[in-house]
């Protein structure tokens, strides 16, 4: 997918995948231009909540700011209504995307 859609794709500045047990993060830098410099950032942010111990419905909420062009993440369930925290992130998580939005 990341070669396929990610890089031939300048808009493309956020991606949110799963299925894959964990929770992780990773920021690229990529030359649209191939002059050696990056021409734009793309956040990835990985997440599953399948086969928890506490199989409890969580969810991945993220809220965007638009004004500092940030978005926070956090971990809810409704089943419980309680938030979690996350092992990685803790318990929320913000940043910001760069030339997006």
């Amino acid at each position: 997918m990341y070669k396929q859609i990610v890089l031939p794709n300048p808009n493309v500045r956020l991606v949110l995948c799963g299925h894959v047990l964990g929770v992780s993060s990773r920021i690229d830098s990529i030359d649209d231009d191939l002059d050696g410099e990056a021409d734009r950032t793309v956040a990835q942010l990985m997440y599953n909540y399948q086969n928890r111990k506490t199989d409890c419905g969580q969810l991945r909420i993220l809220e965007f700011n638009t004004e500092d062009r940030s978005i926070m993440i956090t971990t809810y369930s409704p089943v419980t209504d309680r938030y979690y925290r996350d092992y990685m992130f803790g318990d929320n998580y913000t940043f910001t995307l760069q030339d997006a939005f």
